[in-house]
């Protein structure tokens, strides 16, 4: 454009200089493109061919998916957006989609028994379209066969019937649940109950349970198993988290890390309780390791005003516990009227104390020592309270 500003006065105007570029393609080469390929290709539906169902792709989504750009000497390049054909039937074809599920364990016999699990099974677009090409050349057959890609579950049906879940390994049960706690107990108990671990694995009450909120089927209760401390949603728990915890310790396996109770509540062994959420309502973990070649199933059940968990498995310890006496007792202080929470609850408190609680696994065939495990626990004294 420097021409313009140097000849802007010059009477006889400005001379523009043009740079003509031929176009590519030709109303022949076009033609030839429309006549023998396009005019085809749309001709006639092309049928998609799924598990149990077919689906057609119409002439005007074929066209809608057909994009075109010009090529030396005169003709033009025929691309298809797979996408778009895609977009197309995928709703029609979603019927034809599994997600695939694990092999389950439930217990309506009483016993374990496996639920078969499920491949997952995707459409592989990619190679669905692959031939769509030489399909959409033909006057007749123009079928297409949706191709999927199969997925295994993580743990098969044959996974499931290995893990050798033949007998209760360990039981506990408790007893003295009431009120709202019962309910959200018994929900707790719906999410533990079916789960399965391999040998290696690491249960995790918190990953099974969920949130513990209203929309999942908690209700607000005392936060500790005895009626004491503030009310949480999802308050009481911690007797489903005890009396899981006495029985996988009854079942020789592995202790992955837990919480004791702040005060100690006789309806468990001394030493051997876990809690599942604190004062301020927020969850506590409880982990159960497996250290050996077998697996194991939770059931987990409230009937009436007790609580039951069985652990099943292949049994390979017997288990004996050694609880120590108490010791560095500490006598309890005494509160009156109401507490943080605005509200007096009456208490005759308890002393706190210290304990020592020794598992001992014997192996099952050989009678031998396997092992000892000793806990040390401290419980804070529980204040007397008069309202």
């Amino acid at each position: 454009m420097q021409n313009v500003v140097d000849e802007w006065l010059v009477p006889s105007g400005v001379a523009l200089r043009m740079a003509v570029t031929p176009a590519k393609s030709t109303s022949a080469g076009v033609h030839a493109l429309l006549d023998r390929v396009v005019t085809p290709a749309v001709a006639t539906p092309v049928t998609l061919h799924g598990r149990g169902k077919d689906v057609a792709v119409k002439p005007a989504a074929l066209a809608a998916a057909f994009q075109f750009a010009p090529r030396d000497g005169g003709t033009l390049e025929l691309r298809i957006d797979q996408s778009k054909l895609r977009r197309a039937v995928q709703k029609d074809l979603a019927t034809t989609e599994t997600d695939g599920k694990n092999a389950e364990i439930v217990f309506t016999t009483g016993a374990p028994t496996v639920q078969p699990s499920e491949d997952a099974r995707k459409i592989n677009w990619a190679n669905t379209f692959k031939p769509l090409t030489a399909v959409l050349a033909k006057a007749a057959g123009r079928d297409l066969t949706v191709a999927y890609d199969t997925t295994k579950p993580s743990l098969s049906t044959d996974d499931a019937n290995a893990l050798g879940l033949q007998e209760v390994i360990g039981e506990f049960t408790t007893s003295g649940l009431t009120g709202p706690a019962v309910t959200n107990v018994q929900t707790l108990a719906e999410h533990v109950s079916g789960a399965i671990v391999k040998p290696g694995e690491t249960f995790s009450l918190g990953a099974r349970s969920g949130a513990r909120t209203a929309a999942n089927g908690y209700v607000s209760a005392p936060a500790d198993e005895d009626g004491a401390g503030p009310s949480v949603v999802g308050g009481g728990v911690s007797q489903l988290a005890s009396t899981l915890y006495n029985a996988a310790y009854l079942a020789g396996l592995g202790d992955g890390g837990h919480l004791a109770h702040d005060h100690y509540l006789d309806r468990y062994p001394a030493g051997r309780d876990a809690k599942a959420v604190d004062d301020s309502g927020n969850p506590v973990e409880l982990k159960i390791t497996d250290e050996d070649d077998t697996g194991f199933a939770i059931q987990a059940g409230v009937n009436g005003d007790s609580v039951t968990v069985r652990i099943w498995g292949t049994k390979h310890y017997r288990v004996e516990s050694r609880t120590g006496g108490p010791s560095d007792e500490v006598e309890p202080i005494i509160q009156f009227g109401p507490g943080s929470d605005g509200e007096c609850h009456p208490s005759a408190g308890a002393p706190g104390f210290s304990v020592s609680d020794t598992r001992v696994l014997y192996d099952l065939a050989t009678g031998n020592e396997v092992r000892e495990e000793t806990r040390n626990t401290t419980y804070s004294p529980e204040p007397i309270v008069v309202c």
